[in-house]
């Protein structure tokens, strides 16, 4: 349902409004015919099966759960109870039938679907049926424990505003509600109390949650004073048709429950958070004012929930990415971020981190255009239309942690098989009109005019990677060919979504690719789990797998479906088993285009994040019509034979006779072209009706139309399928979370402020300096503080400023050539760790790296034995890095080299191409 208007006219801010008691009076009207109905009707016996197996006798609309659990279950029990989970086997009297729920997909337009029913305790039952009983502790109980709650708060914005309630569902946590108040904008400071009391108000009269049906017109007079409402019963619920409202105290709300059996089961209620948003989510409509509340059953559990949000406000990676100078956010480019030198580093390291993998796993970089026909972006469903909203200014120090992270993830990729690519930032709408995003995503996509032609700043990698697929006739032997992006992406959020680094216009992500066979998903997927088990856990993240499965509207056989799944699970099984972990199926949770494995990240405080994913694709290699050859050898000399002999002198005459023949008349030549055209729209018709081809009418950013047609296989080919694959996801989001992860306090890796070098005083800063030099030069963030202060006074502020280690110098290290390391994260009394040389201080600081993946093992594994080596010459890229073969002391790899080159079994080869060979042969005949 979408309206362009506003309804919400003149408001006045009143204390129990006149329509509270207007409503009240029409509720007990209603409610005396409906008592009388049910009253009236026969209560037919019934059976009902508990948990344990155990069948009861009942009577239908008589026999509630909250009875049934009383006479049969323990006392101690039914406290507990929030709601009963109810499967009917035979309904002897179906009261639900052509009831439509007027807001539901506007409260949850994706609220899952279940073979069971929710039923409220006290309500009567309709038939043979099996009971469960849901408590606090489970999903769906805390759910209708919050959708109660959204009650509450609503009665409190009724009662304290005179306000008009709109939408009130629950969250994952907790609960909002949306309320027209006119100009009136809710504050912390002025609002938040006053709701909280009249909430408790609430809460403490105990009133009871009772639901009662309504035609339409009899909710359209129940709710008159209420546009909005009244806007959702006259275009959601049909004539003729029914719905249903609850009633807890002075409120009366639309709503299909199911709810609490009263109000005081929902004993603490706390104020937590508000914003204004738009009715219907239209900005052409009323501004609304949502207010974002939680509640608890017991004390302990709301103590226990504030004591969390103090430590997640005090860890907000705005607060520490501001104190740190890691990032900024400007008006001019709203969403998006600006990293300073340490936010770079830390997002570059990241990716680096990725990108050192990809050797292991078979990735091949592309680079891809930044720009593509806007037939492209149709085809994505993906359209902007500002002109850089949403965009990110880093400086330098969050410049720096940004690149780091890059930097991170792409060092893991060389030892994955990766390769990355570097693809166009803007394409033409056609593209997006071929991959089929066009049609969904438009709202979302910056686009621009170029001659004409409408072109869109890229959402997102896998269209570019499709083409670069499909730029050469592709064999089985390429594959798995694995494409890694780390390019920029626009996405166009409404600015009310935008939140800091977690939700942004323009950001990176580790964003990969990978075209395989059906037989290679299994193995392929069991690398990729590797993999993001080997990222996550060098950060600390605990996490939860998922396979999520077919859902109802799927594309692709179910032969194709069943295999990927079943590929799936046994990779799922294998790595599982492996690390001493368990996955769970998410039933009916995959993607249209196929099944996915889904990722839930914990961090240090126990919250989920959604980062990385795992996702299989059939229908992308069918949109772009990707193809490999299956067969390694594939004869066109053979296939040519084959073709009939073409009789030359046949065809001579009947060219012959084509010319003779009399020219058609102007008449037949439009008849003729008429009859083709219609041919060919009958055509097109049919291929549309089979969803083998897609018409795209010309519009504002395409002047022409555009067809997108399946093609057919050729003979000797087959479809790819495509994985696509992220783990840290969008860089900066993950930041966000490090930030309030390690609560600006990074891994020495990682850090934008490694080694801060202190002296005694200013006659050893030139040592001070040439130590800075040094450990530049080896990869590390070194600064030297040459300004006045006590050396107490400079510890403490280096401290203070996130350096991970100080470096001391004063008489007695410039005369031994020495530093006193001290580790700034360690407890007082273990802070100095000694006074060490440059040599063994750089080895500890290298020593501080990620731990070595399993896929870098094996590469070195596959790699050439140093004890069985007989090329010398490939000894040279080992020795640009080290003194000697295996590090910096010698080795017997060494000594046996050593000797087969002074013995003339190895010849050195020439300086000149080989100069560390050179370099160590010198310091091996010294030795």
């Amino acid at each position: 349902m979408t309206t362009n208007q506003k309804i919400g006219g003149p408001f006045t801010e009143q204390v129990n409004a006149p329509f509270l008691d207007r409503r009240q009076k029409i509720f007990d009207k209603f409610w005396e015919v409906q008592k009388q109905m049910l009253e009236s009707i026969e209560k037919k016996p019934i059976k009902i099966t508990l948990k344990d197996g155990k069948v009861v006798e009942g009577k239908a609309l008589e026999s509630t759960p909250y009875s049934i659990a009383k006479a049969n279950l323990k006392k101690s029990l039914l406290g507990d109870f929030l709601v009963a989970k109810v499967k009917y086997t035979n309904k002897v009297i179906d009261l639900s039938k052509g009831l439509v729920d007027a807001d539901a997909d506007l409260e949850d337009p994706n609220a899952e679907t279940y073979d069971f029913e929710l039923w409220d305790l006290d309500r009567g039952l309709e038939g043979d049926c099996s009971i469960e009983y849901l408590t606090f502790d489970d999903k769906l109980g805390k759910q209708v424990f919050w959708h109660s709650s959204a009650h509450i708060l609503g009665s409190a914005l009724e009662k304290s505003y005179g306000s008009y309630l709109c939408i009130g569902p629950p969250l994952n946590e907790g609960f909002y509600y949306d309320s027209y108040m006119g100009s009136k904008a809710i504050s912390e400071e002025k609002d938040y109390k006053k709701i909280e009391d009249a909430a408790e108000k609430v809460i403490r009269s105990n009133h009871v949650y009772q639901r009662l049906t309504l035609t339409k017109e009899e909710a359209l007079e129940m709710f008159s004073d209420n546009p909005f409402k009244v806007q959702l019963i006259t275009n959601k619920v049909p004539e003729g048709s029914k719905t249903t409202a609850y009633r807890c105290g002075d409120l009366i709300d639309l709503c299909m429950g199911p709810h609490l059996m009263s109000t005081g089961v929902a004993k603490y209620l706390k104020v937590y958070k508000n914003s204004a948003c738009y009715w219907l989510a239209n900005s052409e409509n009323d501004t609304l004012q949502r207010v974002y509340g939680i509640t608890f059953p017991s004390k302990e559990k709301m103590d226990q929930w504030v004591k969390i949000k103090e430590e997640e406000a005090r860890r907000y990676h705005g607060t520490i990415g501001k104190k740190l100078n890691l990032f900024m956010f400007n008006e001019l480019s709203p969403g998006s971020c600006f990293f300073f030198p340490d936010g770079a580093h830390l997002y570059n390291t990241l990716m680096d981190f990725i990108k050192r993998q990809y050797k292991y796993r078979g990735f091949q970089e592309v680079i891809t255009p930044n720009m593509y026909n806007i037939k492209l972006w149709k085809t994505s469903g993906i359209l902007f239309n500002e002109l850089s909203p949403g965009s990110c200014f880093f400086f330098p120090d969050g410049a720096h942690l940004y690149n780091t992270l890059m930097d991170f993830i792409k060092r893991q990729y060389k030892y994955r098989g990766f390769q990355e690519v570097i693809t166009p930032n803007m394409y033409n709408i056609k593209l997006w009109k071929t991959s089929g995003h066009y049609k969904n995503y438009q709202e979302n996509l910056f686009a621009l005019k170029v001659e004409n032609q409408g072109f869109g700043l890229k959402p997102m990698n896998c269209p570019g990677h499709c083409l670069m697929f499909d730029s050469k006739v592709r064999s089985y032997k390429e594959l798995p060919l694995r494409y890694c992006d780390f390019g920029v992406l626009h996405r166009n959020e409404i600015s009310g979504a935008l939140s800091g680094l977690t939700r942004v216009r323009r950001f990176q992500q580790d964003d990969a690719h990978m075209f395989v066979d059906e037989n290679q998903i299994s193995e392929e997927i069991l690398g990729q789990l590797d993999f993001l088990d080997y990222i996550y856990s060098t950060f600390g993240f605990s996490y939860e797998l998922f396979l999520s499965t077919k859902p109802e509207k799927a594309l692709g056989e179910d032969s194709l479906w069943e295999k990927a799944e079943k590929s799936l699970a046994e990779a799922l099984s294998q790595f599982t088993e492996k690390k001493g972990l368990k996955w769970s199926i998410d039933a009916k949770g995959g993607a249209f285009y196929g099944p996915k494995i889904d990722i839930k990240l914990f961090d240090s405080l126990g919250r989920t994040h959604q980062c990385g994913t795992i996702q299989l694709d059939f229908q992308l290699p069918i949109r772009f019509n990707l193809q490999y050859r299956t067969q390694e050898q594939f004869d066109h000399k053979e296939e040519k034979e084959k073709k009939p002999k073409v009789d030359k002198k046949a065809e001579k005459e009947k060219r012959k006779e084509e010319q003779n023949k009399p020219k058609p008349s102007e008449e037949e030549v439009k008849a003729q072209k008429l009859k083709e055209e219609n041919e060919k729209r009958e055509k097109i018709q049919k291929l549309i009706e089979a969803g083998k081809m897609e018409k795209y009418c010309s519009d504002c950013w395409d002047p022409e139309d555009f067809y997108w047609e399946e093609h057919e296989v050729k003979q000797g080919f087959k479809r790819p399928v495509i994985i696509h694959r992220a783990i840290l996801g969008s860089v900066e989001r993950m930041l966000a979370i490090l930030i309030e992860h390690t609560e600006g306090k990074w891994p020495f890796w990682l850090s934008p402020k490694q080694i801060m070098i202190l002296t005694v005083s200013e006659k050893f800063l030139d040592y001070a300096r040439s130590v800075k030099e040094k450990l530049i030069s080896e990869g590390f963030k070194a600064e030297v503080d040459a300004g006045k202060g006590t050396l107490d006074k400079k510890i403490l502020i280096a401290e203070s400023e996130g350096y991970n280690y100080i470096l001391v110098a004063g008489a007695k290290e410039v005369e031994g050539q020495l530093l006193d390391v001290r580790d700034c994260r360690a407890k007082k009394e273990e802070k100095q760790l000694g006074k060490w040389s440059l040599p063994k201080t750089i080895a500890y600081f290298k020593s501080l790296d990620p731990e070595v993946s399993n896929a870098e093992k094996a590469q070195n594994e596959k790699g050439l034995k140093l004890n069985t080596l007989s090329d010398v010459e490939s000894l040279e890229p080992r020795l640009a890095e080290n003194l000697f073969i295996e590090g910096d002391d010698v080795s017997d790899a060494d000594k046996s080299f050593f000797e087969k080159i002074k013995g003339g079994e190895m010849k050195l080869p020439e300086k000149k191409f080989f100069p560390n060979i050179h370099k160590w042969f010198k310091l091996m005949s010294k030795k």
